[in-house]
């Protein structure tokens, strides 16, 4: 791009491609987290969604400014943005099902002690019923 850019608009492509480094980061931890123990993965799928929410929230003006500037897509600053965009979408694919299938599997196994602890509580109150009418009796 033979023009430069100007500061303001240097600075928020830098942000944004900060942001999206950062949450090329956050899925790579997440990925390694797939091979870890269970419980490590519902922080991270919380701060992902919170990290997702923000991206988009903060990432539409620089589209539209993208959009407005067809030379801007050119400058080095607006491709390293672009790369992490597709690093960050390549992720994202992979870990996808991976992630909904360990949060089902963990939602599973919740549900079957809940259950369970109901099924015993049931056996309690039974038991603790039965022991009063003995002493009362």
């Amino acid at each position: 791009m033979s023009d430069p850019l100007t500061e303001e608009l240097q600075k928020t492509l830098q942000a944004s491609l900060t942001r999206y480094l950062a949450m090329e980061a956050l899925l790579q931890r997440l990925e390694a987290a797939l091979a870890g123990p269970e419980e490590a993965l519902p922080p991270l799928v919380v701060e992902l969604s919170q990290a997702q929410r923000i991206l988009e929230r903060e990432e539409e003006p620089v589209a539209v400014l993208l959009q407005q500037g067809a030379a801007l897509v050119q400058h080095p600053l607006a491709r390293q943005r672009q790369a992490a965009m597709a690093r960050v979408l390549e992720l994202n694919r992979l870990l996808l099902p991976r992630i909904n299938g360990m949060m089902a599997l963990l939602s599973h196994e919740l549900k079957e002690l809940r259950d369970g602890r109901t099924g015993i509580s049931g056996y309690r109150s039974t038991g603790a019923s039965a022991r009063r009418e003995r002493i009362t009796a």
